[in-house]
């Protein structure tokens, strides 16, 4: 009887075991989809957020003195995002993810 009892014991905590990795599992898949959409983005805007100027003053980076600058810079970014998960898309169809 005092066996049987320690039997249960070691399957009670192997399934809470499994449950607890199960669910670890399960966020860390949700935070690196979530990563791989959105570090394009970052990346475009750090880049973009520095300020590229010479000594003189004048923009260093040609799109800064592009009329539509900015416009072509959430083109490159929703483009770059959408791609990201295009690819995501990808990946779980041919069972990647």
């Amino acid at each position: 009887e005092c066996r049987e009892s320690i039997e249960i014991c070691n399957n009670l905590f192997s399934e809470n075991k499994h449950n607890r990795d199960e669910k670890m599992n399960n966020a860390l898949y949700f935070l690196t989809v979530v990563t791989t959409i959105f570090v394009p983005a970052q990346f475009l805007t750090g880049l973009y957020g520095m300020n590229f100027t010479k000594e003189d003053g004048t923009p260093n980076m040609p799109e800064l003195t592009w009329e539509n600058g900015y416009l072509y810079f959430w083109m490159m970014t929703t483009g770059l995002t959408l791609l990201s998960v295009l690819l995501i898309f990808v990946a779980r169809h041919y069972g990647y993810l």
